[in-house]
């Protein structure tokens, strides 16, 4: 994530998702999972993948 061509910290990226509603923070979780079930079907050794899981 870029503001201004700043890179946010661990930190600022904490801030903004506990920034988010409920709505917002289900969709984030879901894209997630969505995300690195495929990653996992690629690859299944994929570390950030089993990571998640």
């Amino acid at each position: 994530m870029q503001e201004g061509g700043v890179l946010k910290t661990v930190n600022d990226i904490w801030e903004d998702l506990g920034a988010l509603s409920e709505d917002e923070l289900f969709h984030v979780i879901t894209k997630l999972f969505a995300l690195y079930e495929d990653a996992l079907k690629r690859e299944p050794e994929h570390a950030e993948a089993r990571h998640f899981f």
